[in-house]
Parts: structure tokens; C-alpha cells; sequence
């Protein structure tokens, strides 16, 4: 009998649903790609038991798992192998994209002509969450330690995104870190709220979806 996997069940607020769903698409067509390169149609569902499937604290459910399926299929990344019960393969661009190193964002955005980033328009606004949460980051009810990290974080955000030749990929993953801290924060509040929403607004503008 294969052995059960406990997780860590953390009271994790799904105040930020972008953050959700890109991880799970990121992370399972990394796991897709380790599991079946050989392209071989592999059950989906079977992910949702790895470590690979857990995020800040908590597991993706399901229809995390459904968005990010549909997002890769729609994409080209995966293709659907028409079986009942439904199984997936990974595809050549797919394939592609894991050995790229790049996020699946980053993958399709510069893989379409005349369809990249905002940066060079909008550096503004991953600077101005990053202030947003040194500002704010004494009022979240985080240990000194962890408010400490997470201030570190937004920091090297903000230097990121004030670069002469700011690098998407280094502005993503910067992001990335600042929103994995805020999204563990286990007490709603509205400091964090209105924090969690100007991070996605600032994703937007920049990367865009």
C-alpha cells in the first residue's frame, strides 16, 4: 500500500486567487514534464497527492487544478489524450517551456509577437506594492522574524523593479516571494486585503491576465 502523505493544514487565506492559479499551472506542467516526458498520457488527478501540489501552508484543490489544465490545454502546453478516465500529455511546447526555466506566463508572453510585458510602461506599480507592504508590513500580526523576511522581500522587489534594465523574469520571481509571505499569513485583516489586491493589480498591469 502506497504510504498516505500528511500535509500541514494552515489557516491560509485564498484572498489572492492569481497567486493560487498560477502556481498550480507553473507547478503541475513541471511535475507533468518530471512524470511522463516521454509524452505518455498520465492521470492529472495524481498530482494533486505530491508535495509539488502544496502552497503556502495549504493544498490546491481541485479546481485550482481544473484552471490550470484548462489554461494549458488552451495553450498548446498539454493536450488532452480523449481517455475516460481523463488523461493528459505534455506536449513539445510544453516541453519547451520546463527546460526553458521560464513560467508558463513568461513562456507564452514571449512567444507571441508583439505581445510582451509592460514593464518598460509600467514600472511604477510593482514598486508601489513593494512600499505598499513595507509600509504596511508592521500591521500585518507577523512575528518580528517574519515580518522581517517578508519586509526583505519587498525590498529586493522594489530594486528589482527600479533596475535600468529591469528583467521580467527577476520581477516575477521577486513578486513570487513577497506574495507566497502574504498569502501564509493565517488573520485576515484589511490592511492585508487591500495589500493582497494591489499585488494583483500590480501583476496585471505588468504581466497582464
Amino acid at each position: 500500500m502506497a504510504a498516505t502523505r500528511v500535509r500541514q493544514q494552515l489557516p491560509v487565506p485564498r484572498l489572492a486567487p492569481a497567486a493560487w492559479h498560477r502556481y498550480a499551472t507553473d507547478n503541475f506542467l513541471r511535475w507533468l514534464y518530471a512524470t511522463a516526458q516521454d509524452r505518455r498520457p498520465t492521470d492529472p488527478a495524481a498530482f494533486l497527492g505530491t508535495t509539488a501540489a502544496d502552497f503556502a501552508g495549504s493544498a490546491l484543490s481541485e479546481t485550482e487544478l481544473d484552471y490550470a489544465l484548462a489554461r494549458l490545454t488552451n495553450s498548446a502546453l498539454v493536450a488532452d489524450a480523449g481517455t475516460q478516465p481523463k488523461t493528459v500529455a505534455i506536449t513539445l511546447d510544453g516541453i519547451d517551456c520546463v527546460l526553458s526555466g521560464a513560467t508558463v506566463s513568461d513562456y507564452l508572453n514571449r512567444t507571441r509577437p508583439g505581445d510582451y510585458y509592460n514593464i518598460a510602461c509600467a514600472p511604477s506599480a510593482p514598486r508601489e506594492f513593494a512600499a505598499l507592504v513595507q509600509q504596511l508590513a508592521p500591521t500585518y500580526g507577523l512575528q518580528p522574524e517574519q515580518q522581517a523576511e517578508l519586509v526583505q522581500d519587498a525590498e529586493l522587489l522594489g530594486e528589482e523593479a527600479d533596475g535600468e534594465s529591469a528583467e521580467p523574469g527577476r520581477i516575477r520571481t521577486a513578486y513570487d516571494a513577497v506574495m507566497g509571505r502574504l498569502t501564509q499569513i493565517g488573520t485576515a485583516s484589511a490592511a492585508l486585503t487591500t495589500t493582497l489586491q494591489q499585488g494583483q493589480q500590480a501583476y496585471s498591469t505588468v504581466f497582464g491576465g
